[in-house]
C-alpha cells in the first residue's frame, strides 16, 4: 500500500472539522512550495537576463 493510499484511509476517518483543518494545511503547503519555485525561478530568469546584458557577476571562490 502507497503512503498515498494510507493517507487517504485515515482521511476517510476524520471529522468534517478535521477534513477542513488538513484542507488547510496542504494548500498553504502547496503555496509555499509554489512561492519558493517562482522566486527560484524569477531569480535564474535575472540572472540569465544579466548574462546576457555582460552584467554578469562573477564570484571568486576564497583562495585556500
Amino acid at each position: 500500500m502507497s503512503t498515498v493510499q494510507e493517507f487517504e484511509q485515515a482521511a476517510e476517518r476524520l471529522s468534517r472539522a478535521d477534513l477542513i483543518q488538513l484542507r488547510a494545511w496542504l494548500d498553504d503547503k502547496i503555496e509555499d512550495d509554489l512561492v519558493v519555485r517562482d522566486e527560484v525561478t524569477d531569480a535564474i530568469a535575472r540572472a540569465r537576463g544579466e548574462i546576457a546584458a555582460g552584467q554578469a557577476k562573477i564570484r571568486q571562490p576564497d583562495a585556500v
